[in-house]
């Protein structure tokens, strides 16, 4: 099965065909837009629960295995616009410099915005996988000191609106 897209210009409309075994199907019109963010899950839901998130020590984030106020965690995720350079379909990124091309802003529930570390394909994943590693705000009063609290994801790129919560992150 291979996916046969067409024009791909934010405000226009692409019409996207799927072919298996020789047949395709009938064409499907999208309208293509620059970004729409989204976050991967650990767990499949129907609410916005925990994001696939490392910890900066490389360990998956949940509530039994927090991020530090102050530390730098990975997000993963979709639909951040372009990247600079074009990666090809169906390419694993060997390094970080697939960078996104909007400035992406990171927002965190009842804490300050994180500081962007890298905003870029994913190294090793296929293209379209995203990564942004952000650092978490430092202390705060809403976050009950040595108590472990869920913090929802909120996040802008480039000149579209904020969208989230996205997800959660464990944080203390």
């Amino acid at each position: 099965m291979r996916l046969l897209p067409g024009v791909s210009r934010p405000g226009q409309n692409t019409v996207v065909t799927v072919e298996s075994g020789g047949v395709a199907t009938p064409g499907l019109v999208f309208p293509v837009i620059a970004e729409d963010p989204g976050v991967f899950f650990i767990q499949p839901s129907s609410s916005k629960g925990q994001g696939a998130i490392l910890n900066q020590d490389g360990t998956v984030n949940s509530i039994s295995n927090p991020a530090a106020l102050g530390s730098v965690i990975s997000i993963f995720g979709t639909g951040m616009g372009a990247l600079i350079p074009i990666p090809q379909d169906g390419e694993f990124i060997p390094d970080a410099n697939h960078l996104i091309q909007q400035e992406v802003h990171v927002y965190f529930a009842g804490l300050d915005e994180g500081q962007i570390i890298y905003a870029g394909a994913a190294p090793t994943l296929v293209a379209g996988v995203m990564q942004i590693n952000v650092r978490l705000p430092g202390a705060s009063s809403s976050v009950p000191a040595n108590q472990p609290t869920q913090v929802g994801i909120y996040m802008l790129v480039g000149d579209g609106p904020q969208v989230g919560p996205l997800c959660t992150v464990a944080v203390q």
